[in-house]
């Protein structure tokens, strides 16, 4: 059971405008101090300070007496828990002297006629304290030392400091001497110095005319009169200015800390916990967690009003039978956080049964992480339900645990998950998208989301948005709903405005946005002069939206602690990527403030940050724009990321080294410093391990931005990789398309680790090798290595897992190789087992896609298809495995294709898999499966839209990743467009500069076959026959026979066909067509080849117009023809043009 949430109030008495300095710097510096070390006991801190908290009404009406003796009630020990405390705060200024008193308040108060011509200040002094004995120990009082009065402009001291009068200064020392009669704690002649005038330019216009103000700002531009420059105030105006200033002090930070300790002494009496730190506990386990949840969302429900109607709709979605998640969308600051926090509050209550399980992002470090969530979800399921099974620590497996759980729990429970700020994920975890989040749940379980609607949107929402799940928007405030979160405002800090301030607020089309009016009202709350209220109010209607209002926030910050301390420490929160350490930020400032005056700032800005562990961020992101916005040259500007660099490029490999600084480089541009970072082979093995994909990343935005290389930066570890770990580089090498260097270091890892009597690295690495020989088409030797080395290893260590995944790459060759039979034995016989044997699902399955694979090559459709629709998906499903479930429907997909069903494989390509891709982020499966759709379009005909998908989302994505080989399958499937529309020398240029060459270079004799297949046909078509038919015979048919690749070596003995048939040598023609083509394509069930061969079949009858040919041709043509219209080829017209030229109808 948590720990309510207790209140500690107090009220502060002090004449106002001598006193001003000091209620600043306890507003400002102390209070904030006290509330950030009390948040952790579930304890807030509340401050009454009435510089504003009186109305104008009120004043006019002799209310400010009443109203203050009102709110010191308030906080009396009668009041439920509240636990006032009492400060007082005494200088040469006795305060106004009411004339009259109502006698309601003499009534009320009617010891109030005992003291006569006693100021209001004194008042509360004698009601809240003197009066009160039990308040004596929780009141404290300071003396200010009046030295500093010296050197303070006579006017000045005059009007604002000294006592009114002689009789005044009596009154004011016998109320002194009666607090220091009465043993309460005091603090006599505490410190301070005048620090000069802070002007108000607002009242300046209204007091002064623009010449007598251009004679001030001559030397006080920066609003600051400083203690020099009185005498440069003309005369004329001197008289003028204590109504136009307010007094600044330095050297209160004797007094600060002697408050911060006298009021932490007084709540420890009261809460004795808060001398003990809180308890040390892991972040993750269930209770500390559970309590972050709760802590945060009480946090935003201090402030709550309205919104009925959206909280009654998400509750009857909580009571329904909607199986589909339910997702809250706003703008930035609109309340979707405190929506959520009222839902979990008080759901519960109009249903004890349920079981509400909230998780706000944002709340702890952990929190942002889709696996830490994922984890925490589980654990809380499993705790509350007590649910078999554990919880993976492998965080691929999550999601698919996440929905197992869902589905283990009692059916008779009512389950509610609240998750809140989608858009507050990790950056990586946003762009890997929402693939652990379930499409549908179980009837009793109901998941509601929330996620940033701003302009220009978020991939989140727009994937949200495309599931179709149910929606609701936030709205605007209303004008009742504002009204409310005024009146919030007096309820917890005692300030109050009356309805012109009001009116004056809420005609700000902005304030319906709940941050803005809450960011607005906490300004006010902070800002202490009661004469200058109106013409705050008015500055907010400059502020348009809440970025706008932010600005004025840091304008305001930088008056009160100064520029330069505000632009650095804000420009480094908005250029880290997920926040900085205070003791991060205390190094970077160093010659800026001091590590106090940082903290300063930091509580000015509190409450629109957040922790994650030791990092602070901002967690209102238009507080990040609004800094850029003001700060920053251009929204680009590298400045701040090359800042950061330069302090994380401290030399020290660690986890913050590794996080911030190739990010910051990569940020500004500095594409040669993260290409010498890289190049570093210690910090490269380091971030390798830190993070793969992020390594890979970098290094491609390196290429794609300069003319750095890779292959150069490992140049010397290439040369000699004897003194380097280089097994990570290695790797990357060949991820990248740079096979040749790649083997040269796994060749020397293999030597390495046999001398060192490694077995199991060595038989990585050979395994390795053998991965590298077969992608450059060295079947034998990968065969040889394999069988001859690898196999023997594992088998020698008994690492069965590892023998099953080697058994599963030699059937992968055969079945290359066209030992399909073999291919297919090994996998039955001596790689399923094994995962059998281990309970391995998963890699079952994939055997089993592998055995589907081998009898979709043998043409064995039908048997294909079952597997995969029975064995394999299943498995992906049951275990949440979205991505290799998206692959397999892929393949699918191609069986469909295969056998013409070209709809249904359009569909799963766009609806099963793309959307799957997206919401991984997984860039280079998206851009393969738009490549499959291009190739449907360019069937059908539709060559200018698969243009547009080759070239702008598949193409730009293999250069960004440097995957050279993916790059030139798409460049040759351009050129096969461009060939098409019959501009075949465009399509050669491409076929022979950016297709050939690299498959020759990556040693892939497949697809350097078929990109010269693609090169005869073209040259075939220029009218260069002879040189077509030799590469077609000598250069393709050879290498397809070696392979096996039976599809491949039809296709291309119709091509020899077509040249024969061109050529008038009609009797070979038919013979390739009837024995070496249509036969293979039956077989396999390649309907769309069976078309294309059956009508140049019957092209090549009609030209024989030999007996009986024409009609065979005839009832070809019409086969065809049904045939490309059911699979809407682009080949129907032109089949039912030939039918109407040799006289019958299509």
């Amino acid at each position: 059971m948590a720990i309510r949430w207790r209140e500690v109030r107090v009220f502060i008495s002090s004449t106002f405008r001598d006193m001003q300095a000091e209620r600043d710097y306890l507003v400002k510096v102390v209070f904030p101090r006290l509330r950030q070390r009390l948040e952790p006991h579930r304890i807030h801190f509340i401050d009454i300070d009435l510089r504003w908290g009186v109305t104008r009404e009120q004043s006019d009406n002799d209310l400010a007496l009443e109203l203050c003796l009102q709110q010191i009630d308030e906080c009396r020990p009668e009041a439920g828990d509240l636990r006032p405390f009492f400060i007082g705060m005494l200088g040469e200024r006795y305060g106004y002297v009411p004339e009259t008193v109502r006698t309601e308040t003499l009534q009320r108060y009617d010891w109030i006629p005992d003291y006569p011509g006693h100021s209001i200040t004194a008042l509360e002094i004698i009601h809240g304290v003197l009066l009160n004995p039990p308040m004596h120990g929780q009141s404290f009082f300071y003396f200010r030392d009046p030295a500093f009065m010296a050197d303070v402009p006579i006017p000045i001291r005059e009007t604002i400091l000294d006592a009114e009068s002689v009789k005044a200064a009596e009154k004011q020392e016998a109320l002194k001497q009666r607090v220091l009669d009465s043993d309460i704690p005091c603090m006599e002649n505490y410190p301070c110095e005048y620090a000069g005038l802070r002007l108000n330019w607002r009242l300046l216009e209204a007091h002064l005319d623009e010449g007598r103000r251009a004679e001030l700002e001559a030397f006080a531009a920066d609003g600051v009169i400083n203690t020099d420059e009185w005498d440069r105030v003309p005369a004329a105006m001197q008289r003028d200015m204590p109504k136009l200033v307010t007094v600044m002090l330095d050297g209160l930070e004797e007094f600060g800390r002697q408050v911060e300790d006298d009021l932490w002494q007084g709540i420890a009496d009261q809460y004795p916990e808060i001398l003990q730190e809180p308890a040390e506990a892991e972040l993750d386990t269930p209770a500390v967690e559970r309590d972050a949840h709760e802590r945060f969302a009480e946090s935003r429900l201090r402030i709550y009003v309205g919104r009925g109607d959206i909280h009654t709709r998400l509750c009857e979605y909580l009571d329904g039978d909607a199986r589909e998640p339910l997702f809250l969308s706003g703008p930035s600051g609109s309340g979707k956080s405190a929506i959520l926090a009222r839902l979990a509050a008080e759901y519960p209550g109009a249903r004890p049964e349920a079981f509400v399980l909230p998780h706000f992002i944002g709340a702890t470090a952990s929190s942002t992480s889709v696996p830490s969530m994922l984890r925490r979800l589980c654990r809380e399921l499993q705790e509350r339900f007590e649910l078999s099974g554990e919880i993976p620590g492998n965080d691929t497996e999550l999601a698919g645990t996440f929905r197992a759980f869902l589905g283990m729990a009692p059916e008779t429970e009512r389950i509610a998950i609240i998750i809140d700020a989608l858009d507050q994920l990790d950056a990586r975890d946003r762009e890997m998208g929402l693939h652990w989040l379930p499409d549908e749940f179980p009837a009793n379980i109901k998941l509601v989301v929330s996620c940033l609607d701003d302009p220009g949107g978020s991939a989140l929402l727009e994937e949200l948005t495309k599931r179709g799940h149910l929606r609701v928007q936030v709205e605007p405030l209303t004008d009742a709903d504002c009204e409310a979160i005024i009146d919030r405002v007096p309820a917890l800090s005692a300030k109050a405005l009356d309805a012109e301030q009001r009116r004056m607020l809420l005609e700000n089309p902005a304030t319906r946005n709940p941050l803005y009016l809450q960011v607005a009202l906490e300004e006010l709350r902070g800002f202490g002069s009661f004469e200058l209220l109106d013409d705050r109010i008015e500055q907010f209607r400059s502020a348009e939206d809440v970025e706008a209002l932010f600005g004025q926030v840091l304008e305001r910050v930088e008056l009160d602690l100064g520029s330069a301390l505000t632009e650095g420490l804000a420009c480094l929160l908005a250029a880290s990527r997920a926040g900085l350490s205070e003791a991060e930020l205390t190094d970077m400032l160093t010659d800026t403030a001091s590590a106090e005056d940082m903290q300063v700032v930091l509580q000015q800005l509190r409450p629109y940050l957040q922790r994650r562990g030791e990092l602070i961020d901002f967690y209102h992101l238009a507080l990040q724009r609004a800094i850029v916005g003001r700060y920053w040259a251009w929204a680009g500007d590298p400045s701040w990321h090359l800042c950061l660099a330069d302090y994380f490029d401290t030399g020290h490999v660690g986890p913050r080294m590794l996080a911030e600084l190739p990010w910051q480089l990569a940020e500004a541009g500095g594409w040669r410093r993260l290409y010498d970072l890289l190049a570093d082979v210690e910090f490269f093995n380091a971030l390798w391990d830190f993070d793969v994909f992020e390594t890979k990343s970098y290094w491609s935005q390196v290429e794609a931005n300069s003319k750095l290389e890779k292959v150069a930066a490992y140049r010397p570890v290439l040369e000699a990789p004897g003194g380097y770990d280089v097994w990570r580089i290695a790797n990357l090498l060949n991820d990248t398309g740079h096979p040749d260097e790649a083997l040269r270091l796994q060749e020397h890892l293999a030597a390495r680790h046999g001398e060192r009597g490694e077995e199991w690295h060595r038989a990585v690495a050979l395994g390795r090798i053998a991965d590298i020989l077969q992608a450059r088409g060295e079947f034998d030797a990968a065969l040889r290595l394999r069988r001859g080395e690898e196999l023997a290893l594992y088998k020698r260590l008994g690492d069965a897992r590892s023998r099953a995944i080697t058994i599963g790459k030699i059937a992968d060759i055969l079945h290359i190789q066209g030992e399909r039979d073999a291919a297919l034995r090994i996998r039955r016989e001596e790689e399923l087992p094994v995962y059998e044997y281990l309970g391995d699902a998963r890699e079952r399955a994939m055997t089993i896609g592998k055995i589907a694979d081998t009898l979709q090559a043998r043409g064995e459709l039908d048997a294909a298809l079952r597997l995969r629709r029975e064995q394999e998906l299943p498995v992906y499903e049951r275990v949440g495995d979205v991505r290799e479930r998206a692959v397999t429907m892929s393949k699918i997909a191609d069986i469909l294709y295969t056998r013409g069903e070209l709809d249904e494989a359009l569909r799963i390509h766009r609806e099963e898999q793309l959307p799957v891709f997206e919401r991984l982020g997984d860039v280079r499966s998206h851009a393969v499966t738009m490549g499959k759709v291009a190739d449907i379009l360019y069937d059908r005909g539709e060559l200018e839209e698969a243009l547009r998908i080759r070239r702008e989302e598949e193409l730009p994505v293999y250069e960004r990743l440097g995957d050279v080989e993916q790059r030139a399958v798409t460049m040759g499937a351009i050129a096969d467009i461009f060939h098409s529309r019959g501009e075949a020398e465009e399509a050669l240029r491409i076929y022979e500069n950016d297709v050939v060459p690299v498959f020759e270079r990556l040693g892939d004799v497949e697809q350097r076959a078929i990109a010269m297949g693609k090169i005869a046909d073209t040259l075939h078509d220029c009218g260069r026959s002879d040189e077509a038919l030799r590469i077609h015979r000598e250069e393709e048919v050879p290498v397809y026979e070696r392979l096996g690749a039976l599809r491949l070596r039809a296709v291309t003995m119709g091509q020899i066909a077509n040249i024969l048939h061109a050529r008038g040598e009609l009797d070979e023609a038919l013979r390739i067509r009837r024995e070496e083509e249509l036969p293979v394509y039956e077989r396999l069930g390649d309907v769309r080849e069976l078309v294309v061969g059956r009508v140049n079949l019957a092209l090549c009858l009609l030209a024989r117009d030999a007996a009986g040919n024409r009609n065979e041709a005839v009832s070809l043509l019409r086969q065809s023809l049904a045939d490309a219209t059911r699979l809407q080829l682009r080949e129907a017209e032109q089949i039912a043009g030939t039918l109407r030229q040799i006289g019958e109808e299509p």
